[in-house]
């Protein structure tokens, strides 16, 4: 009965992705409250007079107030589906997400290799890959795996320098340079406007997966 749902977060840009819960316990959840809704309290009503004389003889009415029981009446509405479908949707949805859709399984990305990059750019259902975002992505990974090398050659330089190994020096240095160059080929690749395209996509991940060797 109850969709995924997607809707773009406009921080980001990027497509989040709302994955169902049981509708059951959304229906619970709102048979609970219903039982708390009071619609008729408890009251009190005059149901009797009588007639009395003060002192002086003269009469007056008064009234007896009799607790009556009346029972609390508390909603008992029956929980609908489309009061399922809705509570669901406004738990699910952030305030001031203007529009979402509903899509099935087939329609999100079978891969989360590149989840920070899905999208949403077309008319279909289907949640898409972007690939200036995967670029992103993968540069970033990249990035940090290249420091990771160039913290370990600091540590390499340090140790060449104070013994002096002058040809290994030179060969260290080489190796650094090509770390420091070794996210160019990924920034030059041209991703503008292009979505869901695959062979992109692999390149992406050729050039995120390059063997980083410090080693002298």
């Amino acid at each position: 009965m109850l969709n995924k749902l997607v809707y773009t977060d406009k921080n980001t840009g990027s497509v989040s992705v709302v994955y169902p819960v049981d509708p059951e316990k959304i229906r619970e959840s709102i048979r609970r409250e219903r039982a708390k809704e009071v619609l008729q309290p408890a009251v009190e009503k005059v149901v009797e007079y009588e007639i009395k004389a003060d002192e002086d003889g003269n009469e007056f009415r008064q009234e007896i107030v009799v607790q009556e029981y009346q029972p609390v009446v508390y909603n008992t509405d029956p929980v609908t589906d489309e009061d399922v479908i809705a509570r669901y949707i406004s738990d699910s949805i952030p305030e001031g997400i203007d529009s979402y859709r509903e899509v099935e399984s087939e329609d999100i990305p079978a891969s989360r290799e590149f989840r920070n990059a899905w999208v949403d750019v077309d008319e279909t259902t289907k949640v898409n890959v972007c690939c200036c975002k995967a670029k992103e992505v993968a540069l970033g990974e990249l990035r940090r795996k290249r420091n990771k090398e160039l913290d370990k050659s600091d540590r390499i330089l340090m140790s060449l320098l104070d013994r002096e190994e002058n040809e290994k020096l030179a060969e260290l240095r080489i190796k650094r340079q090509k770390l420091r160059d070794s996210t160019e080929k990924l920034k030059a690749l041209e991703t503008t406007g292009l979505f869901d395209d695959e062979e992109m996509l692999q390149k992406i991940r050729d050039e995120r997966e390059q063997e980083l060797d410090i080693t002298v």
